[in-house]
C-alpha cells in the first residue's frame, strides 16, 4: 500500500510539473497582449522590454494624440505593423484584443485609469509611484481585486536574480546574522527646467516630487532588506527642499521599528547620480551602487562583507568584502514584464488566482511614503505608521469645529475651508500662496493669539483631500448602513476608502466629486438619510423601483445642483418637503408617496417640479401620507389596477394643472366630481369601478339631474419668463392618479395645451403600452421606461456597437419583438426639443426596402433615443471582419447584392426624399444586413439630427476617415456626392473585406471629426488591398498638390494596372478563396473608382450608380472616364514629387507615412 501511495505522489508531482511547463509554454505561444495608455519618456523602457520578454507583445500604444502615439511608436522602433497608434485612453480599455495594460501616466491620473483599467478586465501594471495617497493605492488594489486581475507596480529591480541572490545572504544568519540597520540613498542632478516644470514636479500631476519618484525605490529597499515588516514611525529629516509649487525636491527619513531596527534614506533631483543601498547585520554588510538600474544590463554585483572589529581597521590585515556577480539573459525591465505576464497568463488560463504579494508589497511601500510625507509636512514630528496607515476620519477635534461653523470645500477651486466666527474668523484661501499645498495638505502657521487653545500639529495633519471626500464618502455610507441590500449591490461602498468615486453605482466628474448615484432597481429597502444633502455636486439621484420606505430627507432640498430626482415605484411616506423648492436646476422629479385618504385606503402621490417632465409607470407606493399643503401640482395621476376603494376627494379638483388622470380598475364609489380639471376627463378615466356614478360615468347618481355635458375647463396660464424662476423655487409640482393603465384623456386638448406651452418646450414621458400613444404620422414615441425594461437598463451586455452618434443597445420589448435603441450620447441644449421632434419625422418619412425604418422615438429632457428593427445579421463590416468561426463568409453574390441594394437605399435618400437626406457616413459598418442579407441604410439623417445644437462650430465634419470625401473635409460642406464617395470606399471595403482606416478621433469623439481648421493638419486616407496611405499636408494648398496627385497615382496606375493585367487576386477579399465572377468584379471596381474621384462634379450621382450596377452605362462612363484621366496626369506629372515611383516598392515614398493592415 504504502509503494503505492508513494507512486501516485511522484506521479502527481510530476503531473503538476508538467503542467507548469506547459503553462508557461502556452503564454509563450499565446503572449499576453499589452496596451500603454500614455507616452511620457519613462514608457520607453518598459515599451521596449515587453518587446523583449518572450511571453508579452505590445499590441497597442495610447495617447490624446493619435500623432503623439504614432511618434512614440516611430522613436521606440516598435513594429509599426504589430502595434497600432490610438487616438484614446477609452479605445485601447475598450480593446478586446488587449489583455493587460501598462500606466505611465501621472500620479494624480492613477486612481481614475487604472482603476478604468481593472474594471474593463485587464490586468494592470502600473508605475511608481502607485497613488498620492495609500487611501487612493487601496481603491486601485480593490477594483483588481473585485475584477480578478493581475497588479504590479514597475519597481524594476526588484527582478532581477541579483535581489534574490542578496535575500538568500541575508537570510544566511551565520555569515549575515540579525539585521541591524539599512540606509538607502538614490539622486540625479535635475536641469532648472526639469526642477520647475517636469511631470514629476508639477502640482497638479504628480504631487509627491523626489519622494515619490526616487524616494518610492529608497523605501521598497529598506523595506524588502527588513523583509516587508512595517516599521514603527516615520521621522522627516530636517533639510527638506521644495521647488516654487511647493514640490519636494529633496528630502530625507528615519524608519524605527519596535526592537530598535533603524532605517534611513535620502533622495533628491538635485545631487550627481547616487544609487546606494547597505544592509548592516551583527555579523556581516551588504552593500550595492547601482540598486535601481544595473550599469550593465547582462550582470550585476554586489559587495558581502563580514564585520570588522577597530583592530582589523587599525592594522589594515581585514578581509576584503567579496564581489559577487550575477548574469542575466534579459535587462530587468524585461525581467519584469515576463514575471508579470507569467502571472497574467496563469490568470487568463484559470491556472491561478491573481499573485496577492505584488499588490501587498505595492500597499506597503506607499504606507510608509504616506507617513514620511506626513511627516515632513508636520515639521519632522514622528508619524506612527503601524498597521495600515491613517485613518479616514478627521480629527475630532476638527469636525467638531466644523459643526459650529459654517464652511466650504473646493476640490480645486482656491476656497477650501470658510470659518466665520472668532477663533475661526479667517479664510484660508489662495493655494498658490502657501496656505493650502497642492499635495492636499492643509498647511497654517501657528498663531497663538488666534488659535489658543487648539494642537494644530493634531488638528491640520488631515489630508484636506480626505477630508473633502470624508463627507461624500460618509453620506454615502450612512446610506448604505440605513438600507437593506439583499443581492449585495453596494458592496463595494467600502467604508475604508476615502475616495467613493470607484465604488459601483456612484459617477464622480473630473475633480473627484460625485456626481450621480445610480441605484435603480436594486431590491433596495429601508429609508433614505439626510445626509445626502452634504452631496453638494450630486446631479442625479436614481433611486427608482426599490422598497425604499420612510420620509423624504428635507435635506434633500440642499442638492442644488440636482438635475435628476427619480425616487418612483417605492414606499415614500409623509410629507413631501417643502425644500425640494430650492431645486431650481432640477428637470426631472419623480417621487412617489401614499395620500390617505381615508383609513386603510391609500392613493399614490407623484409629482414634478412644475414645468417639468414626468416619467411614470406601475406605481406601488406604500403607506400613508397628508398631502403637501399649499403646493400647487402639475402633472399626470394615475391610480389604476389597485384596490383603492372609497370616494374620490374633492380637494382633488383644486390640481388646477392636473393633466392625466386615471382611476380606473378599482373599486372607488362615490360622486365624481365635475369642477376644475375634473371636467377634462372621459369616462376611460374612471373605468371600471361600477359603484361610481355623476359625470364621466355611465349613470347619474341618486337624486341628480341627468348627466349633461361638463362645462369648459380652461387650462391655467403658463408664468411668465421673469416669474418663472421664483415660482419654481418656492413651490412643488405634483399629481395624483390611481391605478396602472394609462389612457388618453382629451388627447387634442393636451396637445393643443402643450403647443400654447411652447416658451417652455417641455415634453411628456409616459409609458407607450399604458399612455395615450404620441405619433408622428406612423412613428411611435416610446417612453425612457419601456425602453429601459427592454434593454436591461441600458446594460454593456446588450451594446450591440458605438458610434458618433453613441451606442446602440439590443432591446426586446413588452410584445417580444427585437429592437435596436440607439442611444443619442450629445448633451442637448434648450430650445432643441422641437427641431430635434422635426428631424425625427422627416427620418419616419424615407420609407425604402433598403432603408432601416424608424420604429419610434423616445424624448426626455435628459435622454434622445431612436428605436429601430432589429437586424439579425448585423453589418457588412461584422460580416466582413468580424464574424465568428462558425459564420459563413459573405459570398460574391451576397456582396453583389449588397452592393446594389445600398445604392438604391441611397438613391432614394438623395432623389425621393423632400427635403434630400445627405447621410454623410456612408461605410461599411453603416450598411446593415436583415434576415435575408438584404442591404439596409442605416444612420441615415443622423448627422442633421445631432448638429441642431453645434451653433457654436464654425465647421463641423461628421464621418469617418478614410470614407469622407476630400470636398467635405476641406470645406465642411456636403452634398449628395459626399455620399457618393463614401459609397465607393463601402465598395473597396466589399471587394477587399479590408477596413478604411481611421486615423483618429479628432475631437475624442467616437468616429467624429470636429475640426479646426487653424490647428489640425489636412489629412486624407485611402485603403487599397491591405496598404494604407496617410497623406498629410500642413496647409490648404499643398493638401490639394499631395492629396489628389498621391490618390490619382495609386488608384489609376496601381488599380488600373492590376484590372488591366487580370491580377484580380490582389485586391480581391481572401475569404472569397477565388469563388467570384472576375468581370463583375471589374465592374465593381470601376464603380468605386468613379465614385472616388477627386472632384465632386465628376462623380455619378447615385441613381446612376444604380443603372451602372444593373448594366446600363458603365462601359460609356468608364471610357469617357480614362480619357479625361489621361490628360490630367500628364498635366499633374512634371509637379509630383514622386514621379520616380517604382510601384512594387516602398522604400523612396518620402512625402507619405506609411503603415501595415490593421
Amino acid at each position: 500500500m504504502r509503494i503505492i501511495i508513494i507512486i501516485i505522489i511522484i506521479f502527481i508531482k510530476r503531473e503538476t510539473e508538467r503542467n507548469g511547463e506547459r503553462k508557461e509554454m502556452a503564454t509563450e505561444i499565446n503572449p499576453i497582449r499589452f496596451g500603454i495608455i500614455g507616452c511620457a519618456d519613462i514608457a520607453r523602457k518598459v515599451s521596449r522590454a515587453i518587446a523583449l520578454a518572450p511571453n508579452a507583445v505590445l499590441v497597442a500604444v495610447g495617447s490624446r494624440s493619435l500623432e503623439k502615439a504614432q511618434r512614440f511608436i516611430a522613436a521606440n522602433r516598435l513594429d509599426a505593423s504589430v502595434v497600432r497608434p490610438i487616438g484614446s485612453y477609452e479605445e485601447v480599455l475598450e480593446d478586446p484584443g488587449i489583455d493587460a495594460v501598462y500606466v505611465p501616466l501621472p500620479t494624480s491620473l492613477h486612481v481614475r485609469w487604472a482603476v478604468a483599467v481593472a474594471e474593463r478586465g485587464k490586468h494592470l501594471l502600473l508605475e511608481k509611484p502607485t497613488a498620492v495617497c495609500a487611501a487612493e493605492l487601496d481603491i486601485i488594489l480593490e477594483a483588481c481585486r473585485s475584477r480578478g486581475v493581475q497588479f504590479m507596480d514597475c519597481t524594476m529591480w526588484m527582478h532581477h536574480p541579483r535581489t534574490t541572490k542578496m535575500r538568500e545572504l541575508l537570510s544566511d544568519s551565520a555569515r549575515f546574522g540579525q539585521i541591524q540597520t539599512v540606509h538607502s540613498h538614490f539622486s540625479f542632478a535635475g536641469k532648472p527646467d526639469f526642477l520647475q516644470n517636469d511631470i514629476r514636479v508639477k502640482p497638479g500631476l504628480d504631487v509627491l516630487g523626489a519622494l515619490g519618484d526616487v524616494g518610492w525605490y529608497c523605501i521598497r529597499s529598506i523595506l524588502w532588506a527588513f523583509d516587508y515588516e512595517l516599521p514603527k514611525k516615520a521621522i522627516a529629516l530636517h533639510g527638506t527642499v521644495r521647488n516654487d509649487s511647493g514640490i519636494i525636491l529633496s528630502c530625507g527619513s528615519s524608519l524605527l521599528w519596535e526592537d530598535g531596527k533603524v532605517a534611513t534614506f535620502h533622495c533628491d533631483f538635485l545631487t550627481h547620480l547616487t544609487m546606494e543601498l547597505s544592509v548592516v547585520g551583527t555579523n556581516g554588510s551588504l552593500r550595492l551602487n547601482d540598486f535601481v538600474i544595473p550599469f550593465e544590463e547582462d550582470k550585476a554585483q554586489f559587495s558581502f562583507g563580514s564585520a570588522l572589529s577597530f583592530n582589523d581597521l587599525v592594522t589594515g590585515w581585514h578581509t576584503l568584502p567579496s564581489k559577487h556577480i550575477v548574469v542575466t539573459s534579459l535587462p530587468q525591465e524585461a525581467l519584469m514584464v515576463q514575471e508579470f505576464s507569467r502571472l497574467a497568463g496563469s490568470v487568463r488560463a484559470s491556472v491561478s488566482k491573481p499573485d496577492d504579494k505584488w499588490p501587498t508589497i505595492s500597499r506597503k511601500t506607499q504606507v510608509v511614503l504616506d507617513a514620511v510625507k506626513a511627516s515632513i509636512d508636520q515639521g519632522c514630528t514622528p508619524v506612527d505608521i503601524v498597521g495600515a496607515g491613517f485613518s479616514r476620519r478627521a480629527p475630532d477635534l476638527l469636525l467638531g469645529a466644523m459643526a459650529e461653523v459654517e464652511w466650504e470645500i473646493r476640490f480645486k477651486g482656491f476656497i477650501w475651508l470658510v470659518l466665520v466666527f472668532d477663533p475661526f474668523s479667517r479664510v484660508l484661501s489662495n493655494m498658490e500662496d502657501g496656505l493650502v499645498a497642492e499635495h492636499g495638505l492643509l498647511e497654517l502657521e501657528r498663531d497663538a493669539k488666534r488659535w489658543p487653545d487648539l494642537n494644530m500639529d493634531a488638528l491640520f495633519t488631515t489630508c484636506i483631500f480626505f477630508l473633502y471626500l470624508l463627507y461624500t464618502g460618509d453620506a454615502l455610507h450612512y446610506l448604505k448602513t440605513n438600507l437593506n441590500d439583499p443581492n449585495n449591490v453596494l458592496q463595494s461602498w467600502d467604508p475604508t476608502l476615502v475616495n467613493p468615486c470607484t465604488w459601483f453605482h456612484v459617477t464622480c466628474n473630473n475633480d473627484n466629486s460625485v456626481i450621480r448615484v445610480d441605484l435603480g432597481n436594486a431590491q433596495l429597502s429601508g429609508a433614505l438619510v439626510p445626509q445626502l444633502g452634504l452631496l453638494k455636486n450630486l446631479q442625479y439621484l436614481e433611486l427608482y423601483s426599490n422598497n425604499i420606505s420612510g420620509t423624504i430627507p428635507s435635506d434633500l432640498g440642499n442638492l442644488t445642483n440636482l438635475v435628476s430626482l427619480d425616487l418612483y415605484l417605492n414606499g415614500f411616506t409623509g410629507e413631501i418637503p417643502d425644500s425640494l423648492g430650492k431645486l431650481t436646476k432640477l428637470r426631472f422629479l419623480l417621487y412617489c408617496v401614499a395620500i390617505l385618504v381615508r383609513p386603510g385606503h391609500r392613493l399614490m402621490y407623484c409629482a414634478v417640479i412644475e414645468g417639468v417632465i414626468l416619467s411614470v409607470s406601475s406605481l406601488g407606493c406604500k403607506g400613508k401620507h397628508s398631502p403637501a399643503k399649499g403646493v400647487p401640482l402639475v402633472g399626470d395621476s394615475r391610480l389604476n389596477n389597485n384596490s383603492l376603494s372609497g370616494s374620490i376627494p374633492k380637494s382633488l379638483t383644486n390640481i388646477t394643472a392636473l393633466q392625466v388622470l386615471d382611476l380606473s380598475n378599482n373599486n372607488l364609489s362615490g360622486e365624481v366630481p365635475s369642477t376644475g380639471s375634473f371636467s377634462l376627463f372621459t369616462p376611460i378615466s374612471f373605468a371600471n369601478n361600477p359603484l361610481l356614478c355623476g359625470p364621466g360615468t355611465t349613470k347619474a347618481c341618486p337624486g341628480a339631474p341627468p348627466l349633461s355635458p361638463p362645462p369648459p375647463f380652461v387650462p391655467p396660464t403658463p408664468p411668465s419668463s421673469q416669474g418663472s424662476s421664483a415660482s419654481s423655487t418656492g413651490a412643488i409640482a405634483g399629481g395624483v392618479a390611481a391605478g396602472a393603465a394609462l389612457l388618453f384623456a382629451a388627447p387634442a386638448i393636451l396637445f393643443a395645451w402643450w403647443r400654447r406651452r411652447k416658451p417652455q418646450e417641455h415634453f411628456f414621458d409616459v409609458p407607450a403600452e399604458e399612455d395615450p400613444e404620441v405619433h408622428l404620422g406612423q412613428l411611435k414615441r416610446f417612453s425612457l421606461r419601456e425602453l429601459q425594461v427592454a434593454t436591461d437598463n441600458f446594460s454593456n451586455k446588450n451594446i450591440l456597437g458605438r458610434g458618433g452618434f453613441g451606442k446602440v443597445y439590443k432591446g426586446r420589448l413588452a410584445d417580444g419583438s427585437l429592437v435596436a435603441v440607439k442611444r443619442l450620447k450629445e448633451e442637448r441644449t434648450p430650445g432643441g426639443e422641437l427641431q430635434f421632434q422635426t428631424e425625427v419625422e422627416m427620418i419616419s418619412m424615407a420609407v425604402h426596402r433598403n432603408l432601416l425604418r424608424l420604429r419610434g422615438f423616445c424624448m426626455t429632457p435628459t435622454e434622445r433615443l431612436l428605436v429601430y428593427p432589429y437586424m439579425a445579421n448585423g453589418s457588412v463590416a461584422s460580416r466582413l471582419r468580424e464574424r465568428l468561426p462558425s459564420e459563413p463568409p459573405l459570398d460574391w453574390s451576397t456582396r453583389r447584392k449588397i452592393a446594389l441594394g445600398s445604392a438604391r437605399g441611397l438613391s432614394y435618400l438623395h432623389d425621393h426624399c423632400d427635403p434630400k437626406i445627405i447621410h454623410r457616413d456612408v461605410k461599411a459598418a453603416n450598411i446593415l444586413l436583415d434576415e435575408d442579407f438584404e442591404a439596409v441604410v442605416g444612420d441615415f439623417g443622423l448627422a442633421k439630427l445631432m448638429d441642431y445644437k453645434d451653433t457654436h462650430v464654425t465647421t463641423a465634419v461628421r464621418g469617418t476617415i478614410g470614407h469622407i470625401a476630400p470636398e467635405y473635409l476641406s470645406t465642411g460642406k456636403s452634398s449628395e456626392k459626399t455620399d457618393v464617395f463614401g459609397y465607393g470606399i463601402m465598395l473597396l471595403e466589399l471587394i477587399t473585406g479590408q477596413r478604411a482606416f481611421d486615423l483618429a478621433r479628432l475631437a475624442n469623439d467616437d468616429d467624429v471629426m470636429l475640426l479646426d481648421w487653424v490647428s489640425i493638419f489636412y489629412c486624407f486616407l485611402l485603403i487599397t488591398s491591405g496598404l494604407y496611405l496617410v497623406l498629410v499636408a500642413q496647409n490648404e494648398e499643398s493638401f490639394s498638390d499631395y492629396l489628389f496627385m498621391d490618390y490619382k497615382i495609386l488608384f489609376d496606375v496601381w488599380v488600373k494596372g492590376l484590372l488591366k493585367e487580370k491580377k484580380l487576386e490582389m485586391l480581391v477579399d481572401p475569404d472569397l478563396q477565388n469563388d467570384y465572377v472576375e468581370s463583375e468584379v471589374e465592374s465593381l471596381i470601376q464603380v468605386a473608382l468613379l465614385c472616388t474621384q477627386g472632384s465632386p462634379m465628376e462623380r455619378p450621382k447615385m441613381s446612376e450608380v444604380v443603372r451602372m450596377l444593373e448594366g446600363d452605362g458603365l462601359a460609356e462612363r468608364w471610357e469617357e472616364w480614362q480619357k479625361v484621366e489621361v490628360v490630367r496626369l500628364e498635366e499633374m506629372a512634371p509637379r509630383h514629387l514622386n514621379s520616380e515611383w517604382i510601384l512594387d516598392s516602398t522604400d523612396n515614398l518620402r512625402p507619405v507615412e506609411l503603415s501595415g493592415p490593421r
